[in-house]
């Protein structure tokens, strides 16, 4: 779904992905995977674009790396709240509401994980973090 249009945006994703499943709300999860990559395509540049997921024994991880400048440390406290647009990088013209993010947090949160934003240590722009219990699924 998101492929071509990744490639057309000038995008390279490597995407290496763990063969495990996670106990969650499906519809609620493909949500959050929209949301995120309708992101990419609007803010991101060109480039490298990295989607990695792994599990520890408590969590199973879910890494959106990209090349990009990255976010500046001013807008970091109100990044997953509800209308807020990085304005000084992005217009009105970009569209957009102000709320993916903040709808990936609620998502996220009612799953009982986490999601945060540091700069990525590989491709040096953003790196989105979502964190999901690791809940064991018992055999019946």
């Amino acid at each position: 779904m998101f492929h071509e249009r990744f490639q057309v945006k000038g995008l390279n994703e490597v995407v290496n992905l763990t063969d495990e499943s996670v106990f969650c709300d499906e519809r609620r999860m493909e949500q959050v995977l929209i949301a995120f990559f309708s992101n990419v395509l609007r803010y991101a540049n060109p480039g490298q674009l990295m989607i990695t997921t792994y599990k520890t024994q408590e969590n199973w991880i879910l890494m959106l790396e990209d090349e990009g400048p990255g976010i500046d440390e001013s807008h970091l406290e109100h990044l997953f709240k509800p209308f807020y647009r990085l304005e000084d990088s992005r217009s009105r013209l970009d569209g957009g509401t102000g709320l993916g993010l903040a709808v990936i947090d609620a998502i996220i949160e009612a799953h009982q994980g986490s999601l945060n934003y540091s700069k990525s240590k590989t491709l040096g722009g953003s790196c989105f973090k979502i964190q999901l219990k690791n809940y064991p699924i018992l055999n019946q």
